[in-house]
Formats: C-alpha cells, sequence, structure tokens
C-alpha cells in the first residue's frame, strides 16, 4: 500500500480533476484550473476583492501559501514522512496541543477534515 502522503496528494488531485471538470462555466473556476491559477498569480493579475491594498494582501498570501505547500511537498517526499502534509500541522495546532494527532490515524483524520473544508468552500460558493 502507497505511503498516505501519496493517496493524499492523488486524492486531492483526482478531485481537483474532477470539480474542474464539472464546474468549467462557474465564475470561480479559474481556481481550480491549475495552470490559469498560476498564470494569474505569476502576473499578479488575480482579482479576489475590489480594494487594490487588501487584493495585493490577499494575492501575497495565495502565493506564499502556493509555495510553502509546494515545499512541504518536497520535503514530504525527500524525507518519506507524510506527517509534514497533515493540516493540523502546517497550522502548528501542535504548539498548543503537543503531539497532536501525530500517527496515520491523525493524518488520515487530517485529510478527511481538508477534504471537508473544502467541499464546505466550494458549497458556499456556488
Amino acid at each position: 500500500m502507497p505511503p498516505v502522503h501519496v493517496l493524499t496528494i492523488s486524492v486531492f488531485l483526482g478531485l481537483a480533476l474532477n470539480i474542474a471538470c464539472e464546474r468549467v462555466e462557474n465564475k470561480l473556476s479559474f481556481l481550480l484550473r491549475p495552470a490559469s491559477l498560476l498564470n494569474r498569480l505569476i502576473l499578479m493579475k488575480l482579482i479576489i476583492v475590489r480594494n487594490k491594498y487588501l487584493n495585493a494582501l490577499f494575492v501575497l498570501m495565495l502565493f506564499s501559501a502556493a509555495i510553502h505547500m509546494l515545499i512541504l511537498a518536497y520535503l514530504a517526499f525527500k524525507a518519506g514522512d507524510p506527517y509534514i502534509l497533515n493540516y493540523f500541522n502546517i497550522l502548528d495546532v501542535d504548539i498548543f496541543i503537543p503531539g497532536f494527532l501525530n500517527s496515520e490515524a491523525g493524518n488520515l483524520l487530517s485529510l478527511a477534515f481538508t477534504a471537508g473544508f473544502y467541499f464546505l468552500i466550494l458549497a458556499k460558493n456556488k
């Protein structure tokens, strides 16, 4: 059986591709097409809010988060440690609760929580 981080990445790529194919007509569909989103981030022409100062801040945060996730994915692959990609680890929950869900079950719970949160956001943005 492949490690949990490989399954996590596979599940999210499958979900993203499935959703992208189903929601092309959606006004937020550019968020579901990685190439388009990457082009908009690189060109810094992504419009999230109308206020240009807040928009610049949100684009900076989104760009930084994307780079951060790429670095974490590389580190997880290199180290073979799926806990690096655990959502609760990324949020540093273990600072407040040491050892919080640091196990295979914790990684699966993290995946379930992340997928649930993703679908909640998707449902709210119809």
